[in-house]
């Protein structure tokens, strides 16, 4: 127990660190940041060797080298079809990669996945909007509204605010 205790806080400190990391790339390719705290819930449910590969996904992501995070990614996702935090880990990376429409699939299958809250709707909210589906990207920012979640509310603001221009 303790050593599963250890491990869920080494992964919680990398993805706070990479969600910390400045990267103008990154930056430039979305306006979703992902809040890597708000993704490990799922991850406890991993194997130690899981959360082992998921640490070193997150360093290559954290590198900027996307294309081989999405690749340890889906042999995660082979193993573990119904993790939430992997699909919104790849939803993110292909997102940064210029994949929008394989982006919004991996939100959608993160949104779908066991363990719903609303982080998901967010994070399909931001790409259902990058990607035009305003439909869509409507209906998620309306859950992530009548959820509370003063923080994320405030997040999604600006994208709320260009879907009603729009």
């Amino acid at each position: 127990m303790i050593h599963r205790l250890w491990a869920a806080a080494a992964l919680l400190a990398v993805l706070l660190s990479l969600a910390s990391c400045s990267n103008s790339h990154q930056a430039a390719a979305t306006p979703l940041q992902l809040n890597y705290a708000r993704v490990t819930g799922p991850l406890a449910n991993l194997s130690d060797a899981d959360r082992k590969t998921v640490e070193d996904t997150v360093t290559l992501m954290k590198r900027g080298d996307h294309r081989l995070a999405l690749v340890r990614l889906s042999a995660l996702n082979d193993r573990n079809p119904s993790n939430a935090s992997l699909r919104l880990l790849g939803s993110y990376a292909l997102l940064q990669l210029g994949n929008l429409a394989e982006s919004l699939a991996e939100a959608q299958r993160a949104h779908d996945a066991d363990g719903h809250t609303v982080y998901q709707c967010y994070v399909l909210a931001h790409v259902a909007a990058i990607n035009g589906n305003r439909d869509l990207a409507r209906r998620e920012i309306e859950h992530v509204h009548g959820s509370g979640d003063q923080h994320l509310n405030q997040a999604l603001a600006p994208v709320a605010t260009r879907l009603a221009a729009n």
